[in-house]
């Protein structure tokens, strides 16, 4: 007797999905400037940034690009934003992995490419580590987002930024999301 080998009748990568948003649109004239303004006049701290810069805490609703922000956010059930901060990377400087546990949504505007360097760790890797080994699968997922994206992922999955390889300054936006009761 001839065995055949078992078909799989189904995709096990679609069960228990971690949500992701990429909404792509045109960046607004200004915003690289207006980043490095900021930059230049917003007192810098170090949270999970390794070098470059990570500005101090905004409020969003002094963010001149805030109508464009509620824009990419409107499909979103109420919520509330956080203040927002800037990140500029320079060649060498990067973002250490960390999460953000006061929130229900992190989101990253990009104001240029971020050219595949921000990396979401699976929310399962320490209790399936073996299970990904065997079978070769990776644990984490790089995203490439263009200038005027926005990404948006659970503010729990672990997150960084691998070291800016460029000679001008790679920037983004971040701020969080709550969700109202």
């Amino acid at each position: 007797m001839k065995y055949e080998p078992i078909k799989s009748v189904y995709d096990p990568s679609s069960y228990f999905a971690t949500p992701i948003w990429y909404i792509e649109k045109d960046l607004p004239e200004g915003a690289y400037d207006w980043a490095l303004d900021v930059e230049k006049n917003v007192e810098k701290k170090e949270v999970s940034n390794r070098g470059g810069y990570q500005s101090s805490p905004i409020k969003l609703d002094t963010f001149p690009y805030y109508r464009h922000i509620q824009e990419m956010t409107i499909f979103l059930p109420s919520f509330n934003y956080s203040y927002l901060w800037v990140n500029i990377n320079r060649k060498g400087d990067y973002n250490i992995m960390h999460t953000h546990p006061t929130s229900d949504i992190t989101c990253i505007w990009y104001i240029t490419d971020n050219m595949h360097k921000l990396n979401l760790q699976d929310p399962m890797h320490f209790s399936r580590q073996k299970i990904y080994n065997k079978f070769g699968m990776v644990n984490y997922k790089s995203i490439n987002a263009k200038a005027g994206s926005l990404v948006m992922f659970p503010s729990d999955i672990a997150h960084w930024v691998e070291p800016h390889e460029e000679d001008t300054p790679r920037i983004s936006i971040s701020f969080n999301i709550r969700f109202n009761e």
